[in-house]
């Protein structure tokens, strides 16, 4: 599952709930270090309220990414790691859906022209390995890049997740 916001208020911005999954591989140095790489499909977005002019209505934008990372993962204590890595995403679709109070059909807008095609993210968080096949990770993503001219926001997201090993 992926909570995300956009860094800057606009409008009455809340929470997008979003969802994610890929592979990873992990790649231990000794017993206190690994490395992670990862490739993720993640969906963010933002909940912006009422920014139309002239009707009442909630706008939210879904942003669709292809996500490579690779995170650095020190042991802390027997099965838990901090997580620490940086983190490139490339906006595969950006859509705006508006729906109206009044009940109307909903708007629905492509706005991936003008996003930004490339994300970079600094993440940071931690992974419990809870048994031999499961992880549970929550981690923090902070963007670095501002992904509309319009508004100047960056994405800003929280992972929450499980890791099945095979």
């Amino acid at each position: 599952m992926t909570l995300s916001r956009f860094s800057e208020e606009v409008g009455e911005q809340g929470i997008y709930t979003g969802f994610y999954g890929g592979l990873f591989g992990e790649y231990a140095f000794g017993r206190a270090f690994a490395l992670q790489p990862e490739v993720l499909y993640s969906r963010y977005g933002g909940n912006l309220g009422n920014i139309m002019v002239g009707r009442n209505g909630d706008t939210r934008n879904r942003l669709d990414y292809l996500n490579v990372a690779l995170i650095g993962k020190v042991a802390l204590m027997r099965g838990l790691t901090l997580d620490l890595g940086p983190e490139y995403a490339r906006l595969l679709v950006g859509k705006e859906i508006t729906t109206w109070e009044d009940g109307g059909p909903p708007k629905k807008d492509d706005i991936t022209y003008r996003m930004r095609a490339n994300d970079f993210y600094v993440a940071m968080g931690f992974t419990y390995r809870a048994t031999r096949r499961l992880d549970v990770s929550v981690r923090y993503d902070l963007g670095l890049v501002k992904q509309d001219d319009a508004y100047g926001y960056k994405n800003n997201v929280i992972r929450i997740g499980a890791g099945f090993r095979f």
